[in-house]
Formats: structure tokens, C-alpha cells, sequence
């Protein structure tokens, strides 16, 4: 048999045996042992709430997956973007919005539109449950017309660092969004503020990225080591 036809000839046995033996189970493993590795915890809004909240207290709010809770408390605030800087006032009513097309969401009551407007803040506390077992969280922000936008504060005990502002020029965006790295959740405790820049949005959305855990970590190594080893093998046995 010419060389060339003997390569041709090995291909077709060696990876059903390699795929079948070695990579499907291992790959099998890794995908029931990791999930999902983004989007794990979910906290749509305004939830339950429809209309005023029923005290100006913290209110919590339960994840559509995983059962974590969340507490969002809303203030009035005062704003200023040029020092960068966030101050808070009396805790005030939180609003549930119900409007659907990028208008739903956590809102201010009697605020224009019970909207968060430039002059209040919703907390958004995750702190009793947020940890190192956690990824990025993502705010979605919406209501968003031109000319309008929203500022994001930090810290444990207050809206001490500033972390991002946006504003639509376009008048195309009704529902942004915006991430914020594990790393800074944890140095921010756990807690965000949100304003308006501008106009009034809603808070539409939080949503907590799972990490998997060292273990599955291992699992995923351990699967890719025996493909590996799988494939050495089978070459020196050819």
C-alpha cells in the first residue's frame, strides 16, 4: 500500500475511537460540572412591585435563578459629575414601572414618569450574598432617550467612588448597559448607586455572572489530560 494511502487509511479509525473514548465523556464532564459560565444570577425588575413601594426601607428582591435576594433602597440625592462625586439625602419611595418597550423597571416614585431622576439614587445592594464565587455584574439601564444618562457610584458605606457616567447623543439607545468587573464589585463591597445624567431612566435589570468552582476547574483539566494521554497513546500503538 502507497504511504499516502496508508495515512488516509489510519484517520477514519483513530478519531471515532479518540472522540468516542476520550474527548465526548470529557467534554461531557466539563459542561455538567461548569453550567453556565455567564448570567447565572438574574434579578429582573422591578419584580413583583407594580406601583409605590409600600415603605421607603430597603426592599428586596428575589433572583429569577439561584433564590439570592438583593436590596435596593431609594434617596434623594445630590450629584455632581465635575468633582465626581455623589451625596445622599432622606431615603424616599422606590416606584415598580410596568411600561414594557425599554420603559419597565425600579424607578423613583413621583419623579417625572416615577423615573430616578438627577436628583435621586437607587442603592443596589448585593453585598449578603456577592463573594469571590462571583463574576462581573451587569446593570441594565433603560429608558434612556436622547440627551439622557445615568452615573454609577461605589462603596461599602456610601457612594464614595465614582465608576462610570453615560449620556445618549444618538436618541437611537432606550435600554444600555454596563459592566462592572468582579474586582471592582469586591473593592466596592458589594454596593452600586445609580443617578440619572440627565433626564430620568429605570433600572431594568442586575445580572451576577457565576465563576465555576475550583473544582469543576479541575475536572476540566483532568478531562483534558486524559485526551491527551488518549492521544499519545493510540499514536504509538499505530
Amino acid at each position: 500500500m502507497r504511504p499516502d494511502a496508508r495515512r488516509r487509511s489510519r484517520r477514519p479509525e483513530r478519531s471515532p475511537f479518540l472522540l468516542k473514548r476520550f474527548l465526548l465523556p470529557a467534554l461531557a464532564v466539563g459542561f455538567i460540572a461548569s453550567g453556565p459560565a455567564r448570567g447565572g444570577t438574574v434579578f429582573t425588575l422591578p419584580g413583583s412591585l407594580n406601583g409605590k413601594a409600600g415603605s421607603s426601607s430597603a426592599q428586596m428582591f428575589t433572583s429569577d435563578t439561584g433564590g439570592y435576594t438583593m436590596y435596593a433602597t431609594g434617596y434623594s440625592s445630590t450629584v455632581d459629575l465635575k468633582k465626581d462625586t455623589l451625596e445622599l439625602g432622606k431615603a424616599v419611595f422606590l416606584y415598580g414601572k410596568h411600561d414594557g418597550a425599554g420603559e419597565s423597571g425600579l424607578g423613583i416614585n413621583r419623579v417625572t414618569d416615577n423615573e430616578i431622576g438627577s436628583k435621586q439614587t437607587i442603592e443596589i445592594d448585593l453585598s449578603n450574598f456577592y463573594s469571590s464565587r462571583f463574576g462581573a455584574v451587569t446593570l441594565k439601564i433603560g429608558s434612556v432617550q436622547k440627551n439622557e444618562g445615568y452615573a454609577l457610584f461605589g462603596g461599602a458605606s456610601g457612594p464614595t467612588d465614582f465608576l462610570h457616567a453615560f449620556v445618549d447623543t444618538s436618541g437611537n439607545n432606550v435600554v444600555t448597559t454596563y459592566e462592572i468587573s468582579q474586582s471592582e464589585m469586591l473593592k466596592e463591597g458589594g454596593k452600586l448607586y445609580l443617578t440619572a445624567d440627565g433626564g430620568n431612566v429605570v433600572l431594568d435589570s442586575v445580572t451576577v455572572a457565576s465563576v465555576p468552582e475550583p473544582g469543576t476547574i479541575a475536572l476540566l483539566l483532568t478531562g483534558m489530560t486524559t485526551v491527551g494521554l488518549g492521544w499519545s497513546r493510540r499514536r504509538k500503538v499505530s
